[in-house]
């Protein structure tokens, strides 16, 4: 009689049925007494066979099985995997001979640090192992090259960093090489740099890379983030992302790479980790000399004037110029300019096209010949405050007769106006920030930082009521003893007034006024002091000098994060399967299953929130 395997096999073939992979996945609780151990059951040396059957036996009370699966080596056959309590039996059968080699089976456990050596606690047995001759029949090839092993190690992946000039532009860049990938097909690397020395300009895939998708992004100054997946896996050595820098200062940058996360994921959704070490390189830069052009600053009075200059310290050569200032017209206004040594026999011209906004264009034939001042320009105080005058180079370049303008590389330094009150140092009263979520709620501050000895006062709150809403209020240490009366007279607007006999002794927290979050956004809390006075006995009341600095509320909006893509109610890589097909454009993906794969909200599905799912199911 046939053997069982064999019976199937042909059952198989006359129904058109394939038996598939069983995969035996239970949901279980990692701690940190645990690890998971990995077993294979490999063949090391090619056999030709049919079909055949192999036990591995386990100990249910040292080791608890996490998965099982057929191996590479039945590519192409029907295999069926049976999962019992203290053993798993994988069977397989062929129509006709082929090439057994590779991993026949891999097993995952779960067991607790300190016990026997994995291979120890398990054992396996061929049951059968079936192939046939020219003559068409039936014998047992040896099995003395089927081998158990135990795999604890993490693969690993092998990366560097180069730095160099490119020989294209001069300009630095630095390559991520992959030298060893082994399949590799998703992952997080990122790159720190010197921000002082290099500015990052883009990043992009080399050739042979082409069928990665990369996501590189400059998180912060001096930090780059590459995400990256190869559905494929990469499996090409060489040059694998080119980062471009421009050179801000000359000297030497030190660049870093470390690998936060790389993986493996099959198509049948199987994850492997990989570790690799991290690596570093030097960049020598060399920043082009940039002409300086810079504002100076100044202090005026309230009411007063003064003057700021623009001033080119060098001989540049350059004979057409635009210039932009921008500054806080509440602070101050712009009255007029006269044109300096440096622009002697230029035609210039300045020109206030709005409040807060000067524009200073200039011709000069035969080029700017002598560094120093070029603009004066004169202003007059309007409130108590610091303005910084903020200053863009438009244009900036050299032309010989009719030939096309050459640009002169620049650095513009912005200067600082400073209004002082007209009559005394005003005593400040300040609305502190706050953060809070939509539907939360928080508190903000009205604060008297010193000893004014103020008896009476009035504020008045403005604020955005759609943002926001004003719940109550709680006085605090710096009116203790004083009748305060806060009122919200509309929505939107909020008066505080006090009466304080002895006056306001000590400074502080005044007065503090609980909103909750409406809808998501920011609003400025502006206030006004409408009185801010001190009265001895029954004399008129003698008007206390303030400034009133503003606070912001920032309304964050709900943030709810599902990782359950298909709505099955499990997360696991089904889902991430999901995201992928997102990634790729799958048009078979509906709008809502596009909408849930987008987790971090930002309105596209890219690499990132394949990222986060497969963090949250590798836990």
């Amino acid at each position: 009689m046939k053997n069982i395997i064999a019976f199937t096999a042909a059952l198989a073939l006359l129904t058109g049925q394939i038996y598939p992979s069983a995969v035996y996945s239970e949901s279980v609780v990692s701690s940190p007494a645990q690890s998971s151990e990995t077993l294979t059951l490999d063949i090391t040396q090619s056999t030709e066979v049919t079909n055949g059957q192999f036990t591995i036996s386990f100990d249910p009370e040292k080791l608890k099985l996490v998965e099982a699966c057929a191996g590479d080596a039945f590519k192409g056959v029907m295999t069926a995997v049976d999962i019992r309590k203290d053993k798993v039996v994988i069977g397989f059968a062929s129509a006709k001979v082929f090439e057994l080699k590779g991993t026949l089976a891999e097993l995952k456990f779960q067991q607790a640090p300190g016990t026997e050596d994995l291979s120890s606690l398990c054992s396996f047995s061929v049951d059968e192992f079936i192939s046939l001759d020219k003559s068409g029949n039936e014998y047992t090839p040896d099995t003395g090259s089927i081998k158990l092993t135990h795999n604890s190690a993490v693969p690993e992946a092998e990366i560097s960093l180069n730095g160099s000039v490119s020989e294209e532009t001069g300009a630095p860049q630095a390559i991520l090489n992959v030298s060893k990938a082994n399949g590799v097909t998703n992952g997080l690397f990122t790159v720190n740099y010197s921000p002082d020395i290099l500015k990052f300009e883009k990043g992009s895939i080399c050739a042979g890379f082409e069928g990665t998708i990369a996501e590189i992004n400059e998180t912060t100054p001096g930090e780059i983030k590459i995400a990256f997946v190869n559905n494929e896996g990469l499996s090409a050595a060489g040059d694998f992302i080119k980062l471009d820098f421009s050179a801000v200062s000359t000297g030497t940058a030190t660049l870093d790479v470390r690998a936060d996360e790389l993986l493996s994921v099959s198509e049948q959704g199987k994850i492997t980790e990989f570790s690799a070490d991290s690596d570093s390189c030097i960049i020598t830069a060399a920043a082009p000399e940039k002409a300086l052009i810079s504002v100076s600053g100044t202090s005026l009075p309230v009411g007063g004037s003064s003057d700021i200059t623009i001033a080119i310290p060098e001989k540049t050569g350059a004979t057409n110029g635009i210039f932009t200032l921008k500054y806080d017209a509440s602070k101050v206004k712009f009255e007029s300019n006269t044109v300096c040594e440096a622009f002697d026999g230029a035609m210039v011209e300045v020109n206030e096209s709005e409040p807060g906004k000067i524009t200073i264009a200039f011709i000069k034939n035969d080029g700017v010949s002598a560094g120093g001042d070029a603009v004066k320009l004169f202003f007059s105080g309007l409130t108590a405050g610091k303005t910084d005058v903020e200053l863009s180079v438009t244009e900036f370049s050299k032309t010989s007769g009719f030939n096309k303008p050459e640009a002169i590389p620049t650095t513009a330094v912005n200067g600082t106006i400073t209004v002082t009150p007209k009559v005394q140092t005003a005593f400040e009263i300040s609305v502190s920030d706050t953060s809070l979520p939509v539907g939360g709620g928080s508190d903000i501050t009205v604060a008297i930082p010193e000893k004014t000895g103020a008896t009476n006062g009035i504020f008045t709150l403005k604020y955005d009521a759609s943002k926001v809403k004003f719940e109550n209020s709680m006085v605090c240490k710096a009116l203790d003893g004083a009748m305060v009366e806060v009122n919200e007279s509309e929505p939107g607007k909020i008066t505080i007034a006090f009466i304080k006999n002895d006056g306001v002794l000590a400074g502080g927290d005044a007065v503090k006024l609980f909103f909750s979050g409406l809808t998501a956004g920011k609003t400025d809390v502006e206030l006004y002091v409408t009185e801010f006075s001190k009265t001895p006995g029954f004399n008129k009341p003698m008007v206390i000098p303030t400034t009133a600095v503003n606070g912001t509320i920032t309304v964050t909006p709900k943030k709810e994060i599902s990782f359950d893509i298909n709505g099955d109610g499990v997360i696991n890589t089904s889902d991430l399967v999901l995201v992928k097909k997102c990634i790729l454009i799958d048009p078979a993906i509906t709008p809502e299953v596009m909408k849930k794969a987008d987790i971090n909200q930002n309105g596209v599905v890219n690499v990132l929130d394949l990222m986060r799912i497969v963090r949250y199911i590798l836990g």
